[in-house]
């Protein structure tokens, strides 16, 4: 099959203002080996400048992403496309993907009118083939293509404003999940979908979404019979950590969608992750404040979703907070044989000694005692050392970690069977060299 010419246009719809999401778009296309021809930057409609009809309800975001995708049908029209395949700047790509696009296509029947590489099933699907589905409403437009007549008809759809009115809320996709609706058009999807939705703020909704691969329901195939380990890091504050979880992230480990931390260079901490742990223990307490049964769901819940997160990310998950190194039993019971655990190793006494000089410069709630201080790391010391003893674990040393980051960034993939790029290397390694500050 000779993809690069299977969709006669590609384009990927981007605002001029969002050139970081252009950038991360075309590094994710690159790292999966785009199969396909070329893709054109279509400058997208800012729905903030240009104003919509007085009957619409949906916002400007709304608006903009409906006017670019009756544009770019326009467009197609007018140069005599047959086919066209829309992208939107926050599809995420899965590295396999040439191999299991090629594979979908394969056995898509050869009269479809339209393709959904991604997207949420509104109603459920027809089955046609292992790994194919007929769409019946389906919604989402980050990955779609359109052939022939089907076109022009979705044109006519979208700029049917006096019947779009009656509607006025209705997106785009709503749009086109009528036409699926109608049952007049062959629109096949794979199963499961094949291109997720990147983490970030919307464009459109204006809301923060984690990544998302929508599950297709209790309809769908080709389930993954198994999805990879997930590593917890553990070690104390201060204990460099954060330089650890730095490592792990640049190395490609999919630590989370959106992630913070209270070091300069940033903690690489999932934020969902973070706001758990300090539920369960509010720093700098030492007490379980919510029920230990609760705990684990909520922990299960986690590391489940960046496992399947990072099955789409062909990489394996992971996790990093302090307060790990006192959750060793729950973490064995919400993960159990899918645990990695790498330990970050400094001296009790520098991170003692740390964590009060931190505090000394911070307000609110990171600010404690010395006391407390001394407290909570000694606490989280000896929960940690009962855990490592029951646990296989690979133990790295803060000091060694700086002082030849080569060695210690080759048994970190060792022990964790990935095979990161040369690049990637590079940059785990630029994060730990010894010219620079000592993070944790």
């Amino acid at each position: 099959m000779n993809l690069k010419n299977y969709f006669d246009k590609v384009v990927c719809i981007n605002l001029d203002r969002r050139a970081d999401r252009w950038q991360r778009f075309q590094d994710n296309v690159a790292s999966a080996s785009w199969p396909f021809r070329e893709i054109e930057r279509f400058t997208a409609v800012d729905g903030h400048n240009v104003p919509a009809p007085g009957w619409w309800r949906a916002g400007g975001g709304a608006w903009g992403c409906h006017q670019s995708h009756v544009r770019i049908l326009q467009q197609a029209i007018q140069e005599g496309a047959e086919s066209v395949l829309i992208l939107e700047d926050d599809a995420v790509l899965p590295q396999r993907f040439p191999e299991v696009v090629e594979t979908f296509l394969a056995k898509v029947p050869g009269e479809w009118e339209g393709i959904m590489l991604g997207g949420q099933h509104l109603r459920p699907p027809d089955i046609v083939d292992n790994g194919v589905v007929k769409v019946r409403n389906g919604n989402r437009t980050h990955a779609h293509a359109l052939r022939g007549n089907y076109i022009k008809d979705a044109y006519r759809h979208l700029c049917d404003y006096p019947n779009h009115a009656q509607r006025p809320r209705f997106h785009v996709d709503h749009r086109l999940g009528m036409l699926h609706e109608s049952g007049k058009y062959k629109v096949y999807a794979p199963s499961p979908w094949l291109i997720g939705q990147d983490s970030g703020r919307s464009d459109i909704a204006g809301n923060n979404f984690s990544l998302r691969f929508w599950s297709d329901g209790p309809w769908q195939q080709n389930q993954p019979d198994e999805l990879p380990p997930f590593v917890a890091v553990i070690g104390l504050h201060r204990s460099g950590s954060s330089a650890l979880a730095g490592v792990l992230h640049k190395l490609g480990v999919h630590l989370g969608n959106q992630l913070g931390g209270y070091e300069p260079q940033g903690g690489f901490e999932a934020i969902t992750l973070a706001h758990l742990c300090e539920r369960a223990y509010p720093f700098p307490s030492t007490e379980l404040a919510m029920p230990r049964e609760q705990l684990v769901n909520e922990l299960r819940s986690f590391i489940d979703e960046k496992r399947r997160e990072a099955f789409h990310k062909n990489t394996i998950a992971g996790g990093k907070y302090p307060h790990l190194c006192a959750m060793g039993d729950e973490l064995r019971e919400a993960c159990g044989d899918a645990l990695r655990v790498i330990h970050i190793n400094r001296p009790l006494d520098e991170s003692i000694a740390s964590i009060k000089e931190r505090s000394a410069k911070e307000k609110g709630w990171l600010r404690i005692t010395d006391a407390q201080a001394e407290a909570v790391q000694r606490w989280l010391w000896e929960r940690k050392a009962g855990f490592l003893a029951e646990v296989e674990h690979l133990t790295v040393e803060f000091d060694d970690l700086r002082t030849d980051p080569t060695g210690q960034i080759e048994r970190i993939i060792d022990y964790l069977g990935i095979k990161p790029t040369d690049a990637q290397v590079a940059a785990a390694f630029g994060h730990v060299r010894t010219d620079t500050p000592v993070t944790t």
